[in-house]
């Protein structure tokens, strides 16, 4: 549902884990600020993760040119996937393209305080080799 056309650009990041829990998502608008409005009946809940770790439903950021930097992906890691992370045993496996931005020394140290490896996609192949790319995304394209 279309509601306001004043943002012409927004990505919308997901997270789903190997037993098909998604995680609230995290979306970025191309702009200067992220607005009150822009925020609002945000997914919390079903059919997202309904564990504490994610009661506070979908995040949001924003970034001059409108795609990921290093400081969304820091903010997405810490927001989005570290606290459902953590809740979970043993070792555990992000796995996402290789892009720079995932390279930050707060999330390589998060990674390895909290026993999560971080698995990196082949260069160029995650329209084909990226789990949700796969499975969720191409069902929704065709539809």
């Amino acid at each position: 549902r279309i509601e306001n056309f004043s943002k012409y650009a927004t990505i919308v990041v997901f997270c789903c884990s190997a037993t098909g829990v998604l995680l609230p998502p995290y979306v970025i608008y191309k702009s200067d600020f992220v607005y009150d409005l822009w925020c609002q009946n945000g997914s919390n809940g079903e059919p997202c993760c309904t564990e504490d770790c994610c009661k506070d439903g979908s995040s949001y950021n924003r970034t001059k040119s409108g795609w990921i930097d290093r400081i969304t992906f820091t903010d997405l890691f810490k927001k989005v996937f570290l606290p459902h992370a953590k809740r979970l045993k043993g070792r555990k496996v992000l796995a996402g393209d290789n892009l720079a931005t995932h390279f930050t020394p707060e999330v390589i140290r998060l990674c390895e305080e909290n026993d999560i490896s971080f698995c990196f996609f082949v260069p160029n192949s995650t329209h084909i080799s990226q789990p949700l790319d796969q499975s969720f995304f191409r069902a929704f394209k065709a539809a």
